[in-house]
């Protein structure tokens, strides 16, 4: 008799369930009112949903990378622009030629190189004693140490030795030696002296070699910008979507080394594709560091544990 009883409430509850209304509401949210039935989002809000989702993660992503991108974009300046190959110094000398910069000093002579550990070997840089103030940064403009008055040398000069990550090269007599997380270096200082022609010689005595041709260290080559013009702003405009002939050309498979793995991100492309039959917003905005950063050698990256976490809705 019990079981009975219990068996026709549950039919009747299920019946219920059949035959009652559909239940439905409207939520009014930033990206517009999305819609729940019984409880669910309808389909067009489902696809609204995730296109938000796939905006945040590309924005995150983006934000995430413009320290990679932007130094990035001033080697490709020295490289295309100037004709300056890693190890050759650049000078900077009036507002036309830092016109590419966001902060630069109007009266202030700059000098920048790039250098790659895993292809150039350790760096040896020779600074000059006097009115100098500059430093040595990562690929994602984490300080290495400060040179000049702002360094360790008090503005005394000296020889600093960059290293590269898991180097067994230890400290050096007669060096300051550093550390880089990254293989891809950048070094730039002013030259603070008020007279510009003091400056200039100021700039020339800086000497830029391999470690390993401290022995018979090579003349350093001297690159002015001369008015040239340039930028290193990260990408910008979205375009149109993002088409297969361009995934062959390598936009897109170096994202991954943004995104520090290649198969999450190769998943989220095949989701997106079987999700709304197109690249979304993640592919579109990431596409865009991408295009910029798509000459650059993986050996500018040491490897995942030199890599900033990136936001965790990417990962």
């Amino acid at each position: 008799m019990f079981a009975r009883a219990t068996l026709l409430v549950g039919v009747t509850m299920v019946m219920a369930c059949l035959i009652a209304p559909a239940w439905g509401e409207t939520i009014d949210t930033r990206i517009g009112k999305i819609e729940l039935e019984n409880g669910y989002p309808s389909a067009e809000s489902v696809k609204r949903l995730f296109d938000e989702m796939d905006f945040q993660r590309a924005t995150q992503a983006y934000v995430w990378a413009l320290p990679a991108v932007g130094f990035h974009g001033l080697h490709l300046a020295h490289l295309n622009s100037f004709g300056a190959k890693d190890g050759d110094v650049v000078l900077y000398q009036d507002l036309k030629d830092k016109a590419g910069m966001l902060t630069p000093n109007l009266t202030t002579l700059y000098i920048m190189t790039l250098w790659n550990l895993a292809e150039q070997g350790p760096l040896v840089i020779e600074v000059p004693a006097g009115a100098t103030a500059g430093g040595f940064l990562d690929i994602w403009q984490r300080p290495i140490t400060d040179v000049g008055q702002t360094g360790p040398d008090r503005g005394g000069g000296g020889k600093y030795l960059i290293v590269p990550p898991g180097s067994d090269i230890q400290e050096m007599p007669g060096y300051i030696g550093a550390r880089s997380p990254s293989n891809q270096v950048w070094f730039a200082s002013r030259m603070l002296d008020r007279d510009p022609q003091a400056a200039e010689a100021m700039a020339h005595q800086h000497k830029v070699y391999a470690w390993n041709d401290r022995d018979h260290t090579p003349k350093t080559k001297f690159v002015p910008v001369g008015g040239k013009a340039w930028t290193s702003a990260q990408p910008a405009g979205l375009g149109g979507e993002l088409d297969q002939d361009q995934l062959r050309k390598g936009v897109v498979p170096l994202l991954p080394l943004l995104c520090a793995t290649a198969s999450l991100f190769r998943q989220e492309l095949a989701a997106q594709r079987h999700r709304t039959g197109r690249v979304t917003a993640t592919c579109r905005l990431m596409a865009l560091c991408g295009l910029r950063l798509r000459t650059l050698s993986t050996s500018a990256f040491e490897g995942k544990a030199d890599i900033p976490r990136p936001p965790t809705e990417v990962t």
